[in-house]
């Protein structure tokens, strides 16, 4: 690799003794699977207040942190969900582009919310011009979203579903804020619908997401660590790294009271100290049905799924077709002649209405600052995959400071 590997050696090792940092994982691995690198360092969770830090280990009651340990991956692993339901596609159950609906019934029922001051709630509603379809929500382009026009209807007591329907259904159906294929705005919604795909299509063999994961990607992998609810599995559960938040104190306390205190320093990542979760998780209960839980795996488990997903042969996805389609840009590319233009925020012909609005929040400071660029990269180099962020190589350079891949861009899950 072309850096010097003995300062990052020592770089990490002084982050997470001082505890900057609680702990490190990572692996370098080529698209064959070959490990090039591989590093844990610092504890899997803080020490008692009375332990005193011993090196990496974090000190007495703190264990090591290992490779095995497993994490919550929260947005990163979202393309897992996106890798199942490309699955589906390939085994002829849907295609990307017909109406969801058809299967997932609750999303035609979603309304358009506009705003109307002729009425008493100051919205009104009406139905979207098109179908949502799965592609739609893939790429984040269904039209669900957050407006205060949603904090209306629900405040207003409005809703889509039967007093029955689960949690998760009521939560997530909510009125189209923009017509579907118009407008992107990232969120959980979508990759919960998503979610669902497995059981509503085979609801005999799988009648719940966490079935059709460990039999048709966990299995298959040779996985050991993959659960979407690692709170039913008491093996896995144990091997959970620690959640920290940092404290204003910099002086590394566990705060017993799990009382936020979070400063500026901290936020940017500045060194500075640690303290557990500002909020107690509620007691561990089995997750409902078909419910959207945040998936949790080991980083080794993690880099073999994205191996299989670049390697010549995918195992989860056979059709290269759609292991590419997985990683491509989602929104048209401009010309090299439209560049100029997109940077500076101008609307270009070669955009639709989505990918205009794609740009739009991808320039924002929050989510440049989220991958690691500044305003001065190029906007047109900003994309989007079904599994998340893409950046091109319009400045040179890869998100967040990756290399473009093959295909002229790096993709990122989100």
């Amino acid at each position: 690799m072309d850096m010097d590997m003995d300062a990052f050696e020592a770089r990490l090792a002084a982050l997470t003794s001082n505890r900057a940092i609680l702990g490190a994982i990572g692996h370098v691995v080529d698209k064959s699977g070959r490990v090039l690198y591989s590093r844990a360092a610092g504890p899997a969770a803080l020490p008692s207040p009375s332990a005193q830090t011993t090196g990496e280990g974090g000190g007495e009651g703190a264990p090591a942190l290992t490779a095995d340990n497993i994490l919550s991956l929260g947005s990163a692993g979202k393309f897992v969900y996106h890798v199942a339901a490309l699955q589906c596609v390939e085994d002829g159950l849907l295609t990307l582009d017909e109406p969801i609906g058809t299967h997932i019934p609750e999303l035609d029922r979603l309304l358009r919310i506009i705003p109307d001051d002729k009425t008493a709630g100051g919205f009104s509603l009406r139905a979207p011009l098109r179908r949502i379809t799965l592609r739609h929500l893939l790429t984040h382009t269904s039209g669900i979203g957050e407006s205060p026009l949603v904090d209306l209807w629900e405040k207003s007591g409005g809703s889509f579903v039967a007093e029955t329907a689960s949690r998760p259904i009521k939560m997530f159906s909510t009125p189209l804020v923009a017509d579907p294929g118009e407008h992107f705005e990232y969120g959980n919604a979508n990759v919960f619908w998503v979610s669902l795909l497995p059981s509503r299509l085979m609801p005999d063999r799988y009648p719940r997401y966490g079935e059709y994961l460990d039999a048709r990607i966990v299995k298959p992998m040779g996985l050991t660590s993959v659960t979407p609810n690692p709170a039913t599995d008491p093996e896995r559960a144990a091997r959970m790294l620690q959640a920290v938040a940092r404290s204003s104190a910099g002086d590394g306390r566990v705060d017993e009271t799990g009382a936020a205190g979070a400063d500026d320093d901290a936020a940017k990542g500045v060194d500075g100290g640690l303290q557990q979760s500002a909020t107690p998780p509620p007691p561990l209960v089995p997750a409902p049905p078909h419910f959207a839980v945040g998936l949790a795996c080991s980083t080794t488990d993690l880099a073999a799924l994205l191996v299989d997903l670049v390697s010549d042969a995918p195992r989860l996805l056979p059709t290269r077709a759609a292991a590419d389609l997985l990683l491509a840009p989602a929104f048209p590319l401009p010309p090299a002649s439209s560049a100029a233009a997109d940077s500076a925020g101008e609307s270009t012909p070669f955009e639709d209405a989505a990918a205009r609005s794609f740009r739009a929040w991808a320039m924002r400071e929050d989510m440049l600052s989220h991958a690691g660029v500044t305003r001065s990269c190029d906007a047109s180099a900003q994309n989007w995959t079904l599994a998340g962020a893409w950046r091109g190589d319009g400045d040179g350079d890869g998100l967040g400071g990756v290399p473009p891949g093959p295909s002229g861009g790096a993709a990122r899950p989100m």
